[in-house]
């Protein structure tokens, strides 16, 4: 290993599982927790140079959110990213953030289905069982004890491993000139990923009807058709250059998006 230890690597691990969950914003999710155990690490990286340790946090607080267990890879290779860039070596900041982004939402779901949706229920179903009726303590314990000597050593496998490979991978990249292809595949993929989750998500179809007396035409139903999810498209790339271009902040977005949504709903122009 660079500049941490296997010591840093287990404090950072922990302060991260545990505060991933409990330092959330409805800004930018899982970026504060991120963000601090980053800055943890800041007079490791960057001793004495309070500017440079700034910037590290900075660098962090953009969008995340992932699932607990899934975070911890782009968390670990994005510590191993960091480590390198002190180092001295030349890791711009767009591989660090959007390998962050590209990973984080295949992670949250593959997390979510896996972990949450399958093999949680699976032993509490069992927990349930023991408890039964009585209310027989040996349940609650038993799925204390299942959780920890199970999800949280492959939370700290998934950190450990990311964070080696992360270094491995970043030396690779530097060796063969492969940064800016990586860059340009990250930022692809970041970006696939974002439009995915805003078809997906985004609730909003053109439902504009237009009548002259007995005439009425579904104007809606034709932009759909043509391009489907069209609305869902425009409404985040409104968001997208309200925050990224005229940095306004996520709070009067969503005032500003209420105010679209009352709007539409009165006019039925999106439904």
């Amino acid at each position: 290993m660079g500049k941490l230890t296997k010591h840093d690597l287990g404090k950072t691990f922990r302060y991260y599982m545990t505060m991933i969950m409990a330092m959330q914003s409805m800004e930018r999710f899982q970026a504060p927790p991120f963000a601090s155990f980053m800055g943890k690490l800041g007079e490791k990286f960057y001793p004495g140079d309070i500017e440079k340790q700034k910037t590290l946090m900075k660098r962090h607080t953009l969008f995340f959110n992932s699932h607990p267990v899934g975070a911890m890879i782009p968390a670990g290779l994005a510590l191993g990213m960091e480590e390198e860039r002190a180092e001295g070596k030349d890791v711009p900041d767009e591989l660090i953030n959007n390998t962050k982004t590209a990973l984080m939402g295949p992670l949250a779901g593959m997390g979510d289905s896996l972990i949450d949706g399958t093999y949680l229920p699976i032993i509490l179903s069992i927990a349930l069982g023991l408890t039964g009726p009585t209310g027989n303590i040996l349940g609650p314990l038993f799925y204390i004890a299942v959780y920890w000597l199970t999800v949280v050593p492959l939370a700290w496998f998934f950190f450990k491993r990311a964070y080696s490979s992360g270094i491995n991978g970043v030396m690779y990249l530097m060796q063969n000139g492969l940064t800016e292809k990586a860059v340009q595949a990250a930022t692809v993929i970041g970006l696939v990923v974002v439009g995915c989750i805003s078809a997906q998500y985004v609730g909003a179809d053109f439902a504009w009807v237009f009548q002259s007396g007995d005439l009425s035409v579904n104007i809606g139903a034709i932009i759909n058709g043509i391009f489907p999810k069209s609305a869902a498209l425009i409404l985040t790339l409104l968001a997208y250059w309200l925050i990224k271009k005229k940095h306004v902040s996520m709070m009067a977005v969503f005032v500003i998006f209420i105010g679209i949504a009352i709007i539409a709903y009165f006019t039925k122009f999106l439904a």
